[in-house]
């Protein structure tokens, strides 16, 4: 095997998996993703498709973000520190739009009892009821 360009996934300064560089891509090959960067990404994905869809789905909206919530801090977790950091920024993300969604729905929330709870002093103050 002289010749043959090799690259290597390594731990520690330890060469752990050792990969062929074909001739055609005259490039190195990429090293695998490790478990945590896969979980990583898992969990962000999952996080910011929730944050999405509580901004889109009105109802759902609420439960869909503290889901985000919930994934994005396992998915911030397990990329943390780790080379590939796509699963780690999703989460991220996922997170500040879910907290958005959450700020948005508590506050129409107690926006709306304010007003209810004024419309109905008013109005027992006028002696309309």
């Amino acid at each position: 095997m002289n010749g043959l360009r090799v690259d290597f996934a390594g731990m520690d300064g330890k060469a752990r998996e050792i990969y062929p560089v074909t001739e055609q891509q005259n490039t190195l090959l990429p090293a695998p993703k490790s478990e945590a960067a896969k979980q990583a990404t898992t969990f962000g994905g999952i996080s910011l498709g929730c944050a999405i869809g509580g901004v889109l789905i009105p109802v759902i909206g609420l439960v869909l973000s503290i889901a985000a919530v919930v994934f994005g801090v396992k998915g911030f977790k397990a990329g943390r520190g780790g080379n590939d950091q796509a699963g780690f920024l999703m989460s991220i993300f996922g997170m500040i739009i879910a907290g958005g969604t959450i700020l948005f729905w508590v506050t129409s929330f107690v926006l709306l009892s304010t007003i209810a709870t004024g419309v109905g002093m008013a109005a027992r103050s006028t002696g309309a009821w």
